[in-house]
């Protein structure tokens, strides 16, 4: 079978062979910094696609009207949802790639479609359109909640590359290329492929390739699979549900259920826990659920996490960061510090709580003797606020200002009052201050 008919089958959901298509998607910092490991994929994996050579190349700059028609590309996701409205996206967006789609196929040609992010929310609007196969980031979709679309669509079958590719273990990556081949593979619907780009660990996406082809060699594609036990993904999925219902005890028999039939403590955690988490962190945002709602979704995250805790740390699964936490001197008030704690907590940062009534040297001597890439500091009295300027100070002074982040929050606080103290970050609530943190561990901010 020639790479065209592999891929094509593939499209069609008619694939039986002995192997699924692979693709490398290797950006200029893989090629010009990591030749060997280049050299080494290319020897001992066949690629089913091709395509020009990725270059940085600097671009002139635009001139003229900045909305005039022109050329764009089409992200249409963050990390947690829509860029956009669906229902924006349905009225301006659809009718043109219905449009694209129609011509490909008239012509007799395939069509796909990539965005980096979440993107779930138009994944049966593009099945519905015709689309034959989308490019997008599975593990911040939650391949629970693609399941549903098996057999509808082909997915690029994209490895996480925010936490996995960099950090992963072995163990970390075969269970991924497992979940995602469970989760999206009938007779066609996937393509192995992975980043490789900043951040990626060379050896972690070489394995990537070595557990599609373990699969190869030791299931038959055409073979129904499940989870380990025997567990389909939907005991994540209801994980998920209980936890932003606030169910704290079924929560905690559901995660001891999935533990005993053998699910991966980091799956449990990142698309049951985390994920639930992120659902009600996004609604709190948008006002849709309030303070008691989330501090009951956060007692039933921590009734999960609890059995999770041994687990994760056998199997060398470290936090997404570090950030310690604390009101500052002379204000003893804490509930939003202890909010935006367990909203950090639930985009899994390991969190060490200051307390009230925090000193600005204590800030500084945990960041440094704990390791932590951020310091927060919360404050409800204008009279407190100045504490937070000696915050700053007092991390310059020790010679780790250029190493650790420093957030600020509170009632009376402003982002005009940030930058006067030259913190690095002021944040209106708990979800946001959570989704910076995220940001600022992984670099992204």
């Amino acid at each position: 079978m020639t790479s065209k008919e592999r891929v094509l089958s593939t499209l069609h959901f008619t694939n039986t062979e002995e192997r699924i298509p692979r693709q490398l998607w290797s950006l200029p910092c893989a090629q010009e910094h990591c030749p060997e490991m280049m050299e080494r994929l290319a020897q001992d994996f066949e690629w089913d696609f091709d395509g020009p050579d990725t270059v940085w190349k600097e671009y002139p700059a635009t001139k003229g009207d900045a909305y005039a028609v022109g050329e764009y590309v089409d992200e249409w996701g963050s990390q947690n949802d829509l860029l956009i409205s669906p229902q924006l996206w349905d009225e301006f967006f659809a009718p043109m790639y219905r449009d694209y789609i129609e011509i490909a196929h008239r012509n007799g040609k395939k069509i796909f479609m990539h965005s980096d992010g979440n993107i779930l929310r138009i994944i049966p609007k593009l099945i519905d359109l015709g689309l034959d196969a989308v490019n997008s980031q599975l593990f911040c979709m939650g391949l629970e909640n693609l399941a549903p679309y098996k057999g509808k669509i082909t997915f690029w079958g994209e490895i996480d590359r925010q936490h996995l590719l960099p950090k992963g273990t072995t163990a970390d990556i075969d269970q991924a290329v497992e979940s995602v081949y469970i989760t999206l593979w009938q007779n066609g619907g996937c393509i192995a492929q992975c980043e490789f780009g900043p951040g990626a660990n060379p050896e972690n996406v070489y394995r990537v390739y070595q557990a599609w082809e373990k699969i190869r060699k030791n299931k038959p594609i055409n073979q129904k699979a499940s989870m380990p036990g025997g567990k389909d993904m939907s005991i994540l999925s209801e994980i998920s549900e209980n936890l932003q219902r606030g169910k704290a005890k079924i929560v905690k028999e559901l995660v001891q259920q999935a533990i005993d039939e053998g699910v991966p403590a980091r799956d449990i955690l990142e698309q049951g826990l985390l994920a639930g988490m992120d659902v009600v962190g996004d609604k709190f945002k948008k006002n849709e659920v309030f303070v008691p709602e989330v501090l009951v979704a956060a007692r039933a995250m921590n009734m999960g996490t609890t059995l999770l805790k041994p687990l994760l740390a056998e199997s060398g699964v470290e936090a997404a960061g570090k950030v310690c936490i604390g009101t500052v001197k002379g204000d003893l008030h804490d509930i939003g510090k202890n909010l935006v704690k367990m909203m950090m907590e639930g985009k899994g940062l390991e969190v060490v709580d200051l307390g009230t009534d925090v000193a600005p040297e204590t800030y500084v001597q945990t960041a440094v003797e704990q390791g932590c890439q951020i310091i927060c500091c919360s404050a409800l009295l204008t009279t407190t606020m100045p504490v937070m300027g000696e915050v700053v100070k007092e991390a310059e002074k020790a010679g780790i200002r250029d190493k650790v982040k420093i957030m600020i929050g509170g009632a009376p606080v402003t982002e005009a009052f940030c930058l006067q103290i030259g913190a690095d970050k002021y944040t209106t609530d708990a979800a946001s201050a959570a989704d910076a943190a995220v940001a600022f561990c992984h670099g992204m901010a």
